[in-house]
């Protein structure tokens, strides 16, 4: 799937958002995430001008991506490129804890610590 996050923001968002996207991305402005690993998707709280809901889905090897911004310019906009990176580089740092969940069908949420690291939080 990480290939395919790199070919989704190509096709889908022009070098500008894209830009301005990574510049989210090292802004932290990734706030909260949710993976669901049985459902293939993931949901990202990420500030802006306000928080933004992003949804990433795989459905059938395809990603769909959506934001809460009154973006409107075609394509994606820079909340759902700072999602998809943020996706594609948490896949690849954890790809074999991520093939162990994908089995538990577990579905997991992260949250940011003072230390910038993430941590999991039990499902209750």
């Amino acid at each position: 799937m990480q290939t395919n996050i790199k070919k989704y923001i190509d096709k889908h968002a022009d070098f500008t958002i894209q830009k301005r996207g990574i510049n989210l991305l090292k802004d932290d402005a990734i706030e909260d995430f949710v993976i669901d690993i049985e459902k293939n998707e993931a949901t990202f709280l990420v500030s802006g001008t306000y928080i933004y809901d992003v949804n990433i889905k795989n459905i059938n090897g395809k990603i769909k991506s959506s934001c809460t911004c009154p973006y409107d310019w075609g394509g994606i906009c820079k909340h759902e490129v700072a999602s998809l990176l943020f996706l594609h580089n948490y896949l690849n740092d954890n790809s074999k804890e991520k093939n162990n969940l994908k089995h538990s069908a577990k579905k997991i949420k992260l949250e940011k610590t003072s230390s910038f690291s993430w941590k999991e939080i039990p499902d209750y």
